[in-house]
């Protein structure tokens, strides 16, 4: 069974690994940057002992709405090389869990973050260099329609 590397109880990381309150409290009072580097290394390690057990990804999805975070983090997670040997879920389930309920807030970017691209050559332009994913969409209030 895989053991995570769990941060010091006081570090900004480590409170987000536990999926503690006041992590999200010390995470919206950080430097952007600083907590965006740690909710995406929470999400891309999965830092949860028994994945099965504890659901984390509604906190951090909060996180990178709050935030407004870019997903080209976990874009290159998902559609890392180690998919074609790595295939436990649990390297990739919770970034996908964030994703989903990103898309569901309104994140157009979250649905399409990882969506196949056609094929270099005649059959299509291939991947794009300006990917959905870098760059931050507003809060999901935002997105929603007028009452």
């Amino acid at each position: 069974m895989f053991e995570p590397v769990i941060a010091p109880s006081a570090s900004l990381l480590g409170l987000l690994q536990r999926g503690r309150g006041d992590g999200q409290l010390h995470a919206l009072a950080a430097d952007r940057d600083e907590a965006i580097a740690a909710v995406e290394s929470c999400v891309t390690n999965d830092p949860r002992a028994d994945w099965q057990v504890e659901n984390r990804s509604l906190y951090y999805a909060r996180l990178y709405m709050e935030l407004e975070a870019p997903l080209t983090g976990l874009e290159l997670h998902l559609t890392a090389p180690e998919d074609a040997t790595d295939t436990d879920e649990a390297r990739t389930g919770l970034a996908l869990a964030v994703l989903g309920h990103l898309a569901g807030y309104g994140r157009r970017d979250a649905s399409t973050c990882c969506a196949p691209t056609p094929p270099p050559g005649p059959t299509g332009p291939g991947p794009s260099t300006n990917s959905p994913c870098a760059t931050p969409t507003t809060p999901c209030s935002a997105s929603l329609p007028p009452s």
